[in-house]
């Protein structure tokens, strides 16, 4: 088991009807680790990831960076390449993640990223 991993992943489980995409998969990833999930189509690939992402809902708890720390890091003004860099990420990833986040506030923009997760007291 990874000590404080940036992602830790219990039993996940996910179905479609009576069909499971995935069965109970246990998964810990590393600040800074890269990994890849390899399989035949129908493995649960895109599921997991989907999960991870918060696009689909499996109906348990799994472990992410908090909303907190993204807008924490969107206060202090890094640029989308310095926070990729931090994270080991691709500028692209970092500007599609910065941008989910913006939608999930409501907000346009970095401006108004801060300036509602301070009026939440979230920074």
């Amino acid at each position: 088991m990874t000590p404080n991993p940036a992602i830790r992943v219990r039993g996940l489980r996910k179905t479609y009807g009576d069909t499971p995409a995935v069965a109970g998969l246990d998964l810990d990833v590393a600040t800074g680790e890269v990994v890849a999930l390899l399989g035949p189509n129908g493995a649960g690939k895109t599921s997991t990831i989907e999960i991870l992402e918060a696009r689909t809902v499996p109906g348990l708890s799994v472990s992410r960076p908090s909303l907190e720390d993204v807008l924490r890091r969107v206060g202090r003004g890094l640029s989308n390449a310095e926070t990729g860099r931090e994270l080991h990420l691709s500028e692209a990833t970092v500007k599609t993640h910065l941008l989910r986040t913006f939608a999930k506030l409501d907000v346009s923009d970095r401006t108004a990223a801060v300036t509602t997760a301070m009026a939440a007291g979230l920074l």
